[in-house]
């Protein structure tokens, strides 16, 4: 660069972003770099000679075929012991594989609501706190390069975790179960980008991409000379990275009774009284008199077992841990059903404080209901989509209630309706997109149609910021927020129906491809089309409740009138869900 200039171009990897699953270079203009932007330019060079080092390929697995076993060769009955000696409390349920060919957890005996159904010793678990920012072995990684790189970077940091656990080999106390755990996991990430586009999902190449470069710089860094981690190679890490996006909870730990302020004031507390009691005993009265008079001026609460459980809890900030529990790892997810099964009470919370012990040392899987003998048992992984289930565990589940539809493309969808009248009776619709686009999140599809906050949310930003003409000019017989709810309800049905009408496939189509997958249907390839046939299931029902809400609008105000911004070509008969 000539000296004493101050504008310079240089070529900048975009890392994170959509160029940069094209592989795009852009010339920016900027201002001479400070030193800590140069540190940041240096590091995003870095990134991009890790993205292209021919070295780091994700490592490819064998393709499953449809039906798949779960990956690992363990027995169920190595399983079984292994939980023994672990010292897991489950006597009323077993490990079984089912005539699916999934492995799950069957009851053997009655289980009643509210009872434990397993108890997993807190101690045993493999874990990290995510709320410690310093390295939790600082001989291998400095606590900078940890705060800086891994922590709160969730899978890498406890895959991290996970290796350095696997590297004392046998010293382990969960060595047996380590090498029990799967060989491979397949993850989204490790899909070729023909596989990705059968998920008819737009920009699906880019989100993975991103999701590659996040795994090779942290692997940069795992490889520098900053870290002196054993036996750490670039498979094993991507392997570890699949573990704990698959089989790891996420949960907190109440640690009220650690707490040393809570400790010292209970002790004082324990002191006063016993020092009260002594003095009383020994009849001095006058002391024993004034002891009392300071514990009725002290405003102690009352000594019950309730207020001196919130009393020594208080003020507790509950520790966030990541983890692999052996045997929890093995309930299949329940996403049929809106009633669960059981569900996971976190260790050391305060309903579980007892006399006899001040912190619960166990995970606890309580029966959600009344379970019967021979009925598989669910543990609820949380309401996610069929996308991410397939992305963070490597399946999904046909008919799941909490499946949902991103309409990331509704931004180019609402310019559109708007320029074919669909806002209308709003005469300065166009006027109103800066503001129906002014939100940070796209709207979502659901079982149960659209996102009632999305689509509340951008009704009223068409009612509120419609100006007095517009309102004088609607008709009577129909209010304004009536209107704007028409408009919106007519620009979902069209936006459905455009999403629909843009797949590389219609819905007839996957159903016959469906109908034909046999034996050499790839696993791949199956829970791709059951993704895209949920996703437009989503879209028509979306379309269908529109119709409905519009043609329901219509019947209230016989004096609409019916052409008013309309086109023929938005307009269906009153479908609810006959197309499903």
């Amino acid at each position: 660069m000539p000296e004493g200039s101050n504008i310079f171009q240089v070529a900048l990897f975009l890392y994170g972003t959509e160029a940069c699953s094209r592989g795009g270079l852009q010339m920016v203009e900027a201002t001479i770099l400070d030193q800590n932007s140069l540190q940041q330019l240096q590091a995003a060079g870095k990134a991009a000679e890790v993205a292209a080092d021919p070295k780091l390929d994700i490592p490819q697995q064998p393709v499953p075929q449809y039906p798949v076993d779960p990956p690992g060769s363990i027995s169920i009955k190595n399983f079984a012991q292994l939980l023994r000696d672990i010292g897991i409390w489950a006597p009323k349920v077993t490990v079984k594989t089912f005539p699916n060919g999934m492995r799950g957890v069957q009851a053997v005996d009655t289980i009643r609501k509210g009872t434990n159904v397993m108890l997993f010793p807190f101690a045993k678990a493999i874990l990290l706190d995510s709320n410690r920012p310093e390295s939790p072995f600082p001989e291998f990684i400095t606590d900078d390069v940890w705060k800086a790189h891994f922590w709160r970077q969730y899978p890498f940091n406890a895959a991290v975790v996970l290796l350095h656990e696997i590297s004392k080999g046998a010293k382990s106390g969960m060595h047996k179960y380590l090498s029990m755990l799967p060989d491979a996991v397949d993850t989204l990430w490790q899909w070729s980008a023909e596989e990705l586009d059968e998920m008819q999902i737009d920009g699906m190449r880019g989100i993975m991409a991103d999701r590659q470069q996040e795994l090779r710089a942290a692997w940069h860094v795992l490889d520098s000379a900053d870290v002196k981690m054993p036996n750490m190679t670039w498979k094993a890490f991507c392997w570890a990275s699949t573990i704990i996006s698959s089989r790891s909870f996420q949960f907190n730990v109440l640690e009220g009774l650690a707490n040393p302020r809570n400790r010292l004031l209970a002790g004082a507390a324990v002191f006063i009284v016993g020092l009260c009691l002594l003095l009383a005993c020994v009849k001095l009265i006058r002391w024993s008199c004034f002891c009392i008079l300071i514990c009725v001026l002290i405003p102690f609460p009352p000594l019950t077992p309730g207020s001196i459980k919130n009393f020594l809890t208080a003020g507790s900030v509950p520790a966030e841990y990541i983890g692999l529990l052996p045997g929890l790892d093995l309930f299949n997810h329940q996403a049929l059903l809106p009633q669960h099964d059981i569900y996971m009470s976190n260790p050391g919370q305060p309903e579980q404080w007892s006399w006899k012990q001040s912190l619960d040392q166990y995970v606890r899987i309580v029966a959600a209901k009344d379970l019967l003998p021979g009925q598989e048992v669910f543990l609820f992984y949380g309401q996610k989509s069929n996308f991410d289930l397939l992305r963070s565990y490597g399946f999904l589940v046909p008919g799941n209630l909490w499946d949902e539809y991103l309409m990331t493309n509704f931004s180019a969808q609402l310019a559109e309706a708007s320029a074919i009248g669909v806002l209308a009776p709003f005469a300065a619709a166009g006027r109103h997109l800066d503001i129906l686009n002014d939100f940070e999140e796209a709207p979502s599809l659901g079982p149960n149609g659209v996102n009632f906050n999305d689509r509340m949310r951008l009704q009223n930003a068409l009612q509120h910021h419609s100006t007095v003409e517009e309102a004088r000019a609607l008709k009577s017989g129909m209010t304004l927020d009536e209107h704007a709810a028409m408009a919106i309800w007519k620009l979902f049905g069209y936006a459905c129906r455009q999403e629909l009408v843009g797949k590389a496939t219609t819905p007839e189509e996957d159903d016959v491809t469906l109908s034909a997958a046999g034996d050499e249907t790839t696993w791949r390839f199956w829970n791709a089309l059951q993704l895209r046939i949920g996703h437009k299931k989503l879209l028509k029902i979306c379309a269908n409740q529109a119709d409905a809400a519009v043609a329901f609008l219509q019947i209230q105000h016989d004096d609409l009138d019916l052409e008013l911004g309309h086109s023929d070509a938005l307009v269906c008969p009153l479908q609810l869900h006959s197309e499903l």
